[in-house]
């Protein structure tokens, strides 16, 4: 589930020193397309290429947006500090 992941992209949570930062609670505060996305690349552990079929998308732009969301669940883990 949710709960479990605590290594998003090779980044443990608590590399950040927010463990008090759920990944459920930051998976929460992305929309619905955003969500799928992590969902299907970390937890269904779908490649770029599978992930973009699914979401009608093309391989770039999962890239780009995968690495948009990371960054931003990043800055919310330090913030934290």
């Amino acid at each position: 589930g949710l709960n479990a992941v605590l290594d998003i992209d090779g980044v443990d949570l608590h590399v950040f020193k927010c463990p008090e930062v759920r990944p459920k609670q930051l998976l929460d505060e992305l929309d619905a397309k955003e969500r799928r996305l992590i969902e299907l690349r970390y937890f269904e552990e779908k490649t770029q290429t599978q992930t973009a079929q699914i979401l009608d998308m093309s391989q770039v732009q999962v890239s780009r947006l995968e690495k948009r969301i990371l960054g931003s669940m990043r800055k919310k883990c330090i913030l934290q500090r």
